[in-house]
């Protein structure tokens, strides 16, 4: 079947409607950010009817080797290794005790197999290896990725975990904020540049925006476009059966990321849209960027592509 000009954005079942989020994986790193990513996605697995990967991933103290100068004791290598494993095994015990507690308080069913049609349900899984690479693997198999938003600290490593999603797997990843508002995509705000990155999340979006009861495309004025207008977008969505309105924002002193936040707050949304990283990673820690400032600041879930 010959598609419409317009219809660029996403994949469509054979019935031609958009496909929905069906797996979506929680990342289980350490306690409070497990627990954030875990209840992220029990508001979704709702939303969507979808199953939940929650997935711990553990250090592999096999490879762990003390950087010291000159010749180390066998000894010495050897309690090395046996402490780092006990944290380890620690730190599993107490994250998988969250999952417990959360999806039990959430009345989440727990499988261990795929059930077609069946309610929200969830899984516990554990793997080996490093945050950054090992989630973004996983995440390759997820039709979405939660993570929650790094704190200036970044003792649980959350960075790693939220890149490692964006740039290994290939999926869509929610930034989870801090505290989570009482619903995901009512009003839903699109960041909007006319780039790849941008298409690539409003196609991820789409199952949220078939649900949003408002959407809008934000523009920030001045900023030159890098491809399509943001009525040529609301004209796409249209052909979705997508009503959506356009917005072009400015907020002298600030750059434009927080613009965009400012904007999405200023309009209720409680989800935002965008591309992440149109620059690379080194230019936005040097000189800063959209990314950078939502990463930092945003306190409503963000969904982010690649």
């Amino acid at each position: 079947m010959r598609r419409n000009r317009l219809e660029w954005l996403g994949s469509t079942n054979e019935e031609g409607a958009p496909m929905s989020f069906r797996t979506i994986l929680a990342p289980m790193a350490y306690e409070r950010s497990a627990k954030i990513a875990l209840e992220g996605a029990v508001i979704l697995a709702r939303m969507f009817n979808a199953h939940i990967s929650a997935v711990h991933v553990r250090f592999d103290t096999t490879g762990i080797m003390p950087y010291v100068i000159g010749p180390t004791p066998a000894e010495l290598l050897v309690q090395i290794s046996e402490n780092a494993e006990k944290v380890a095994k620690e730190r599993a015990l107490a994250v998988r005790a969250v999952f417990d507690a959360v999806v039990k308080s959430a009345g989440i069913k727990v499988v261990d197999h795929a059930a077609r049609g069946a309610t929200p349900s969830a899984a516990w899984r554990e793997s080996l290896g490093s945050f950054d690479y090992r989630y973004g693997v996983e995440g390759r198999v997820h039709d979405l990725a939660v993570a929650p938003r790094p704190e200036a600290n970044d003792l649980e490593n959350r960075i790693d975990v939220l890149e490692g999603l964006l740039f290994n797997s290939g999926r869509p990843v929610l930034m989870l904020p801090p505290v989570m508002p009482k619903a995901i995509g009512s009003t839903v705000a699109i960041a909007w540049n006319g780039g790849v990155e941008a298409t690539r999340a409003v196609a991820a979006a789409l199952p949220f925006l078939e649900q949003a009861k408002r959407v809008m495309v934000l523009t920030v004025d001045g900023e030159e476009l890098d491809g399509p207008s943001a009525k040529d977008l609301v004209d796409s969505l249209a052909w979705h059966g997508i009503s959506a309105d356009t917005v072009q924002t400015r907020e002298e002193g600030l750059s434009d990321g927080k613009t965009i936040l400012k904007a999405a707050e200023s309009l209720s949304a409680d989800l935002l849209v965008m591309g992440a990283y149109s620059h690379s990673r080194l230019r936005e820690l040097i000189l800063g960027g959209v990314t950078q400032d939502v990463v930092e600041a945003a306190v409503i879930p963000v969904l982010m592509t690649h």
